[in-house]
């Protein structure tokens, strides 16, 4: 039997899907745990909102055009470092799994028809004990992964990057320069020059427009 606490989670729903919104809003109201503090479209404005509002929990879907944005991940996760964020979104991609376990998400789930009890259930272990969460279907992603690199040699597996070196390459592949990098990450521009020559060597590329060929070779495909 579950127990509704004392104080309600306060949540506050990013999607630029209004009627996901809704339906989500509508079914964690329901529940009787939670406090819908905002729902949101997804644009530049709402870090800093929710540094005001400062919610328990963010359920966020950061893809747009197909594609993860990962600078709104960062720029959320940044506003509410106490609280905790749960990616919800329909694309699948196994691979930005370490990048968002990085960046501080604590959940990675894919949207059902109808959002039911134990979405309700999940939320509230994320929101209360901060338990790092995955969609069964990111799961499945991920073993199926893992059984095809076993059948890989060791010369032609990509390399394993840390989540860090991962969004340096992302920004690279995405066209930023060392000084745009270095603004998104919140870091100086020598520690990024010193993060790009680390991934020269490891990649094997003899220059940075090589590597930032490189870097759009492994981005991630939706």
């Amino acid at each position: 039997m579950t127990t509704t606490p004392l104080s309600p989670i306060a949540v506050a729903l990013v999607d630029s899907n209004a009627d996901a919104r809704v339906r989500l809003g509508e079914r964690l109201e329901a529940d009787g745990r939670f406090l819908i503090v905002a729902s949101e479209p997804l644009d530049a404005t709402i870090p800093r909102r929710l540094a005001l509002l400062r919610p328990t929990l963010v359920v966020l879907d950061p893809v747009s055009d197909g594609q993860f944005d990962l600078l709104a991940v960062q720029a959320v996760r940044l506003a509410v470092p106490r609280g905790r964020v749960v990616v919800r979104t329909a694309l699948v991609d196994y691979t930005l799994v370490p990048v968002l376990q990085g960046l501080g998400v604590c959940g990675y789930l894919v949207p059902g028809a109808t959002p039911g009890p134990w979405l309700c259930l999940t939320l509230a272990l994320i929101a209360e004990t901060g338990a790092a969460v995955l969609a069964p279907s990111v799961v499945a992603a991920l073993s199926q992964a893992a059984s095809g690199q076993a059948l890989l040699s060791a010369d032609v597996a990509p390399p394993l990057l840390s989540p860090r070196a991962r969004l340096v390459l992302h920004h690279l592949g995405q066209g930023l320069s060392c000084a745009a990098i270095a603004a998104a990450m919140g870091v100086s521009e020598r520690t990024v020059r010193r993060d790009l020559a680390k991934l020269r060597r490891t990649l094997d590329a003899p220059s940075l427009r090589a590597l930032s060929v490189r870097a759009r070779e492994l981005e991630p495909r939706g």
